[in-house]
């Protein structure tokens, strides 16, 4: 294999507690021809500095004034020598074999100008918390930026070239990768390596973290931007809101059926504009519109309003059925979408006064996790509880950490076991990253799965004089 110089660029902006570790996983790669650029935006600049030099000219450190992740890369990425190109955060770690897989598949593969890797999800200790799945291929890459990231941005590798044919970060967008991502996989080639060669850290200070709200609004915008440029016309009558990711907390201004309705109606119009004008593959399209309305469904609705998360699927594949039954499914007009919007409404409504009559019901339920999540969704059901009047009883929060929450008399949560003494009716899981971790351990203490919900749907229970205002 030929030994080309990958230049990997990582900006630093306050993650010196992690720093020399991230440095040395990319120094101490299999493959050394390589050149770091650190890109420092910190406020304790001189230690960042100090600990670059210790490396010599291994480490080439430039110091920015603080302007956003995206203002770094461009920087790093300016002064790159490299054939080729890789992100590093600097609180994560990369796997010994990282670059050298990703240059030998990169020689290997000529068509494919940006590689990402699977990834560990690791805690500050280092310790693995969660493996997701990764998907590999073009085609599947694309449908799946629809609405969410499946590139993790500190495991990409790019061909130099692609920088130098004019792309580049957008400086104003806070989710920078995204972005790149849906306007650069419509000009070249995008993989995943399905082995996870990094390590990305979760501590509680991830940039991400801190300004959740304006990377989900910047990450609907690229949505949006991205299936205009893919269909080649504006979706005008829709919302920046409809466009927002699953796992983000939606801000609604409207009743809750108004937006799920247009939900339907987008996702249908989305089908129908791929038959007629290309772009994706419609298998692979059909799977993330399922995925998402059934994830839609579970985080709005609840899983005991709607048990098979099918609610809104139905409703789209049966417009779906209907308009494949007429004469020409492609003249659909601006009649029938006004049609499908108001019998998704009713639809959705019916199901949130069935949701509304179990909330009136004397329930007991627990909400397992105690972190930040833990904490705004007890917030959540306080809210809820005064506005609604609902008849829930939170019998308290449990967590494998013992930990001060503030709610019961000791202020503390307590352990898993000690969920069968507590005979809840249901359980609020609260994390998204341990969904699955804590699922597969209830359902290993033989709790019934039916009482787990995903508990953002408390988010979405409003007043009945919230709901009436206009959307």
């Amino acid at each position: 294999m030929k030994k080309e110089l990958v230049s990997v660029v990582m900006p630093v902006c306050d993650e010196q507690q992690y720093l020399k570790q991230a440095i040395e996983s990319i120094l101490h790669q299999t493959y050394d021809n390589l050149e770091l650029i650190i890109v420092d935006s910190s406020t304790d600049y001189m230690s960042v500095k100090t600990l670059a030099g210790l490396y010599e000219e291994r480490v080439r450190y430039f110091y920015l004034e603080k302007q956003g992740i995206g203002a770094a890369l461009n920087y790093g990425i300016a002064r790159a020598r490299g054939t080729y190109l890789a992100r590093m955060d600097a609180d994560d770690i990369a796997h010994p074999e990282r670059l050298e897989k990703q240059v030998r598949f990169l020689e290997q593969n000529p068509s494919v100008g940006v590689l990402g890797t699977g990834w560990h999800w690791i805690d500050k200790n280092g310790k693995c918390i969660a493996t997701p799945d990764v998907t590999e291929t073009q085609e599947a890459l694309k449908a799946k930026l629809l609405f969410h990231c499946p590139i993790r941005h500190p495991s990409v590798m790019f061909r130099k070239e692609v920088f130098e044919k004019g792309w580049k970060y957008d400086e104003r967008k806070t989710a920078e990768d995204y972005d790149l991502w849906t306007r650069l996989i419509l000009h070249t080639e995008f993989a995943n390596l399905q082995e996870p060669l990094t390590g990305h850290r979760i501590h509680g200070n991830n940039a991400s973290g801190l300004s959740e709200q304006k990377v989900n609004q910047s990450a609907a915008e690229s949505a949006r931007a991205y299936l205009e440029a893919v269909f080649g016309l504006r979706l005008s009558s829709y919302q920046t809101v409809d466009f927002y990711p699953t796992e983000a907390k939606i801000p609604l201004q409207e009743p809750i059926e108004q937006y799920l309705a247009r939900q339907v109606k987008l996702l249908l119009a989305i089908d129908l504009l791929n038959r007629e004008r290309g772009g994706f593959d419609r298998q692979l399209l059909i799977c993330e519109i399922r995925e998402r309305l059934q994830r839609l469904s579970d985080k709005v609705l609840g899983r005991f309003a709607d048990p098979s998360g099918g609610v809104l699927l139905t409703i789209f594949q049966n417009e779906s059925e209907k308009i494949q039954e007429s004469a020409d499914f492609l003249g659909w007009t601006e009649e029938s979408e006004d049609d499908l919007y108001q019998h998704a409404v009713q639809e959705v409504k019916r199901i949130l006064e069935n949701r509304n009559l179990i909330l009136q019901k004397p329930i007991s339920f627990v909400i397992y996790g105690a972190g930040a999540r833990g904490l705004g969704l007890l917030k959540e059901y306080e809210r809820a509880y005064k506005e609604n009047g609902i008849n829930w009883r939170l019998a308290g929060i449990i967590d494998k950490k013992t930990i001060e929450i503030g709610y019961g008399e000791n202020r503390l949560t307590r352990q898993p076991d000690k969920l069968s003494e507590m005979e809840p009716d249901y359980i609020l899981i609260s994390s998204k990253l341990y969904e699955k971790e804590i699922r597969d351990g209830l359902e290993r203490m033989g709790t019934d799965k039916e009482k787990m919900i995903s508990g953002d749907w408390l988010c979405y229970v409003q007043a009945e004089s919230e709901r009436q205002k206009p959307g």
